[in-house]
């Protein structure tokens, strides 16, 4: 059966909240089990009873495994699996009545009691209903505040099962001012911490990456051919999947280096260097074009002297027009300013009609 695990270790309220553990069960929603990991000192008691609750909710098969000491509110949290596995090498187990570090007056003092005692008949209430014990029997084993015999946990009704493995899984125990470092479990979660690094690894891979992804070449006949996994920056390797026009990638693409990119369904399987007389050809046809060029450059330069040999010589027509024009209109007003010379001079013999410009005038 398909599982995923979940740990909860360290102290209630600390290194354990209730938000971590809604965020771990709720990336598993679709898996049918959840193994919790759990070791820890207890802590918060409303934090570590929402846990417990939240766990008792789940709709999938829930188990609970020891990988360490479990105490206190932490005790809580394990029983609120479907099924407890107990592994007598990794830890003890032990329930107490809560209790509260406290400085104040007899009415804090009476209010604080009243509250402790509401929590304590809340836990032992929980604790009888998930292991049968009758009330009495709980708040005994809480009274006596000392850890159980792992051999009487089944007995109980505390554990399903009883392992005694090589199990590896992170352990981490605090203890209260009750108890003393347990050396042996320090060196043990020292080298168990690594089970985190590996399952936050396997988170990362299901987080969105940061880094930008997705580059598009285009190929000498102007294909685009999309590398969705190839970072920008890098080039294309063997074994990339790339598509063309959103259909896998299929055949052989010349790019502009002269290389050639083989693709079989979708898969980059080879990259052929550029051939030498591709190459020699790509660097004919750039001579061509540079010589094409420079004719067409000279060419434009011819272009424009002829154009500014055209216009001088229009400019010296207009000129050599102006002043044939100036000295007709000269000789006109000339004319008119004076009749009686007119009459006198010998007019010229003509055949027809004056032409000035584009008007005639009729000479009688």
């Amino acid at each position: 059966m398909e599982r995923a695990y979940i740990s909860i270790i360290g102290e209630v309220g600390e290194q354990v909240r209730l938000e971590d553990v809604v965020a771990q069960t709720n990336m598993h929603r679709e898996v049918p089990e959840l193994v919790f990991l759990i070791a820890g000192p207890g802590g918060d008691a409303d934090e570590g009873e929402a846990i417990a609750t939240h766990i008792a909710q789940l709709k999938q098969k829930t188990v609970s495994r020891n990988v360490g000491d479990i105490a206190s509110i932490d005790a809580n949290i394990y029983l609120a699996a479907d099924h407890r596995i107990w592994d007598k090498s990794k830890g003890r187990f032990l329930i107490h009545n809560p209790w509260s570090e406290l400085q104040g007056d007899s009415k804090e003092f009476k209010e604080m009691s009243e509250k402790l005692q509401e929590y304590e008949n809340r836990i032992a209430k929980f604790i009888s209903k998930q292991t049968g014990l009758d009330a009495d029997a709980t708040k005994s084993l809480m009274d006596r505040d000392e850890y159980l015999d792992n051999n009487n946990l089944l007995a109980l009704g505390i554990v399903h099962e009883l392992v005694e493995t090589e199990f590896k899984a992170v352990a981490k125990y605090k203890p209260n001012n009750k108890q003393e470092m347990d050396e042996k479990l320090v060196k043990e979660v020292k080298e168990k911490l690594g089970l985190l690094d590996t399952i936050w690894a396997k988170i990362e891979k299901i987080l969105p990456s940061s880094k930008v992804k997705a580059i598009v070449l285009q190929d000498t006949a102007g294909t685009e051919i999309d590398f969705a996994e190839v970072e920008q920056g890098n080039d294309p390797q063997v074994g990339d999947m790339a598509t063309v026009n959103g259909a896998a990638a299929e055949g052989e693409y010349v790019m502009p280096d002269g290389q050639t990119y083989v693709f079989e369904g979708g898969t980059l399987t080879e990259i052929k260097p550029a051939e030498e007389d591709e190459t020699e050809a790509l660097k004919q046809r750039i001579t061509e074009l540079e010589t094409e060029l420079e004719t067409a450059n000279a060419s434009t330069t011819e272009a424009k002297e002829a154009l500014a040999t055209a216009k001088e010589q229009f400019e010296a027509q207009t000129e050599e027009f102006k002043t044939a024009l100036d000295e007709v209109k000269a000789l006109i007003k000339s004319d008119t300013k004076s009749p009686k010379a007119k009459e006198k001079k010998e007019e010229p013999k003509t055949e027809g009609n004056l032409r000035v410009g584009h008007k005639r005038k009729n000479v009688e």
